[in-house]
């Protein structure tokens, strides 16, 4: 039985293994151009945070560990979210 994507991205951020670490920026965090949004991370405001990319989603924790959510990486999605982010923060 093939394991769940957020498992694997669970057993690899265990072993620290392929981890990307992040800030947080609006309550949410930019990977590779595109800005991915949660409301678990809002209270982390301007922290480091890890990400973990397994089989084109991008699963999120907040900075004490704990898994929060996992996205579909969509290059288009990400591309517009990011720009939306860095258009409020500019103003």
């Amino acid at each position: 039985m093939e394991k769940h994507h957020i498992e694997i991205a669970e057993e690899k951020f265990a072993k620290k293994r392929d981890i990307t670490v992040c800030t947080v920026v609006n309550s949410g965090v930019i990977y590779q151009g595109g800005f991915y949004s949660d409301c678990y991370l809002e209270t982390y405001e301007g922290f480091a945070t890890y990400c973990v990319e397994v089989d084109g989603w991008l699963n999120l924790f907040t900075p004490d560990g704990r898994f929060a959510t996992s996205f579909k990486i969509d290059r288009a999605l990400g591309v517009k979210g990011y720009k939306k982010a860095l258009n409020r923060l500019m103003k």
